[in-house]
């Protein structure tokens, strides 16, 4: 029986937004944007577990906010590392030692700052694994790339259809991941930008997946306005 357990990275701090709070503890519609993150998951009778990682400061308002809801999965709480990849890392290490992880166990990677995935995207991440080690949703790039070394001058034209934006939820079989992790220092993780990028270094064999431009990721005030708009016309699951 596969144990999906499911990482929600609600770690940062927020620098970017100059907001009092960081961006996943704001409220849209009276519930923080994490929660929405979390909604999209729990409600699965797939998902066996969660790890939220958190800063320590902002974990009894995580726990006094779940308490408003019906969560039957058991909920662990880690602290962010220096980077994503190490916030992974904890979050992998506090599963472990709460949890009996056997071979097809999946780990399930998501950004409390994508409030909008859907159902059909968690599916996929959890059923796509014929032949692969994991499963990425993408999108692909609709702008021409150009890639330059100075921010002035153009060093070369990247071919657009071979290059995707990857979006989370990120998911891997557990200890094949956990393997990768093993062989890096902590700043060779300070280097990764994307949890799939580890595992690709690590051997690991990624099935890209079609994303959505919806799942998109709150990092700016307009992607904020953005998303209560959403909420505004469409209504998710309470």
């Amino acid at each position: 029986e596969q144990m999906n357990i499911v990482v929600i990275l609600s770690g940062g701090v927020g620098s970017r937004m100059k907001m009092s709070r960081p961006k996943q503890y704001i409220l849209v519609n009276d519930k923080p944007v994490f929660l929405y993150s979390f909604l999209q998951f729990c409600h699965r009778t797939d998902i066996d577990a969660f790890v939220i990682v958190v800063a320590p400061e902002w974990e009894e308002f995580i726990q006094k906010t779940l308490r408003t809801i019906t969560v039957q999965q058991p909920v662990f709480y880690a602290i962010p590392g220096s980077c994503r990849q190490s916030s992974i890392f904890n979050a992998m290490s506090v599963a472990k030692e709460n949890l009996y992880i056997k071979d097809k166990d999946l780990i399930v990677i998501h950004d409390a700052v994508r409030p909008l995935v859907s159902d059909s995207i968690i599916s996929k991440c959890l059923k796509y694994y014929e032949g692969f080690d994991g499963v990425l949703p993408v999108i692909p790039l609709k702008d021409t790339v150009y890639r330059s070394n100075d921010s002035v001058n153009i060093v070369e034209l990247l071919p657009r259809h071979e290059l995707f934006a990857g979006q989370s939820p990120e998911s891997f079989y557990f200890l094949k991941y956990w393997t990768a992790h093993k062989n890096l220092s902590e700043s060779e993780m300070g280097h990764i930008t994307g949890g799939a990028e580890l595992a690709h270094r690590g051997g690991l064999k990624i099935r890209l997946i079609e994303g959505s431009e919806l799942n998109f990721k709150i990092t700016t005030t307009k992607d904020l306005d953005d998303f209560q708009t959403f909420l505004n016309i469409y209504r998710p699951p309470q």
